[in-house]
């Protein structure tokens, strides 16, 4: 089971990786938070960049794909 992300631009699919914002000891059930896509491990980025994003969930029963 997993998340995996891409950004959509006109070259096409570039993965992303996401960090949950949300503390990793008491999960919900319902979903998770996680914090705007960054450009390197000193970004202060605070805003999801406009743009559309692919995410693909792999549950036990089978892959759930969306897009925001």
């Amino acid at each position: 089971m997993g998340l995996t992300t891409w950004s959509r631009t006109p070259n096409g699919a570039v993965p992303i990786t996401l960090d949950p914002s949300g503390p990793t000891t008491d999960r919900s059930p319902y979903g998770v938070m996680y914090q705007p896509p960054r450009e390197g491990p000193s970004s202060k980025a605070t805003l999801w960049p406009e743009g559309t994003y692919v995410f693909r969930y792999r549950a036990r029963d089978g892959d759930r794909w969306f897009a925001i």
